[in-house]
């Protein structure tokens, strides 16, 4: 006797539905654990080469401003504790000090003409910390995914507090001057 497949019941494909969901979300906070890594090594790798002091933090700004995007999806996804906001405001204020404590082992300097910076182990080990110490107090949210997403943000968040001091430090010692308003000329 050959037996016949028995048709799906309503609680079959809810359970396939519910694991399809649980894998697409492991997969998603994967990717953006993986890009987090990838943008953390981008900015270290670029806080250790000589670069020109940007007054105007563009990159920062870019990258916080991806960070909030994908932490605000995040949000909306998912439920969200004042636990949660508390710890993402303690690691905020911890890497803000940390960024001002970073930005005092970068070496400024004039050179043809352009205003640069470079930082050094000292930097990098910072850099280190500061992720670290995001990790780990985010990791104890209710919300694990939270973590991942607000990497980003957190990283352009740092990233400005240390070019805001970096380009202070640069005018304070005469080697950054503000520019006349108008239109900025290329540079060559």
């Amino acid at each position: 006797m050959v037996r016949r497949p028995r048709a799906p019941r309503d609680a079959d494909v809810v359970t396939l539905n519910a694991t399809q969901a649980a894998a697409d979300a492991a997969t998603a906070r994967t990717a953006e654990l993986l890009v987090g890594i990838l943008v953390v090594v981008w900015v270290v790798v670029r806080q250790l080469r000589v670069r020109r002091l940007d007054p105007r933090s563009t990159v920062a700004w870019v990258v916080l401003g991806v960070g909030a995007v994908v932490t605000f999806a995040a949000v909306d996804d998912h439920p969200v504790t004042t636990k949660d906001v508390a710890l993402l405001t303690v690691s905020a204020a911890v890497g803000g000090v940390l960024a001002v404590a970073r930005a005092s082992t970068v070496r400024v300097w004039r050179t043809d003409g352009d205003v640069v910076r470079q930082g050094g182990v000292p930097t990098a080990v910072l850099w280190v910390v500061s992720i670290g110490q995001h990790l780990l107090i985010d990791g104890r949210a209710d919300d694990r995914s939270l973590t991942n997403a607000s990497l980003l943000a957190y990283l352009g968040f740092v990233l400005l507090v240390q070019n805001l001091v970096l380009v202070a430090r640069a005018r304070r010692e005469g080697l950054l001057v503000s520019a006349p308003a108008g239109p900025r000329t290329p540079r060559r």
